[in-house]
């Protein structure tokens, strides 16, 4: 009979200290920009698995034919050859200047054919994302995870 006052004790004593915190914390402008970066990289990702090309190629720098004249169509081949597709992200560092967010990443393609297993392909970039709204690639070096699979 005692453990029940008790336990209506413990959980009015929990709920005073539950409401007792601090304002809303504010995120602050570094964390908003590092937000900002990781959406760019679920949209990559979403626009991968959803197999949207054209929206793939909107977020890749400007000049990314005349950089890498392979990624349009290696990226067509990819997604076009196989059932499915995933492309994942590890963000490993990401130093900000006024302009723009360098980030060095890791990242996993899995392309799933309709007959046979799978390919796992790896690798590391840095990808250089400017601040304009929306946040967009403006430099990409190291590994691309565009056009991965064999010609």
């Amino acid at each position: 009979m005692k453990k029940a006052p008790a336990l209506a004790v413990l959980l009015a004593l929990a709920a005073a200290v539950v409401s007792c915190g601090p304002d809303a914390v504010k995120p602050t402008a570094d964390m908003e920009r590092l937000a900002s970066v990781r959406k760019v990289l679920n949209d990559i990702s979403s626009d991968y698995r959803d197999r949207r090309v054209d929206a793939l190629l909107a977020r890749l720098p400007a000049d990314v034919d005349k950089a890498d004249p392979a990624l349009r169509p290696g990226l067509k081949r990819d997604l076009e050859r196989h059932a499915k597709g995933s492309l994942d992200f590890e963000i490993r560092r990401v130093r900000m200047t006024d302009a723009d967010s360098i980030v060095t990443l890791h990242w996993t393609v899995t392309l799933t054919p309709s007959k046979g297993a799978p390919i796992e392909r790896k690798g590391t970039a840095v990808w250089t994302i400017a601040r304009p709204d929306p946040p967009r690639i403006t430099q990409m070096a190291g590994d691309s995870p565009f056009g991965v699979s064999s010609q």
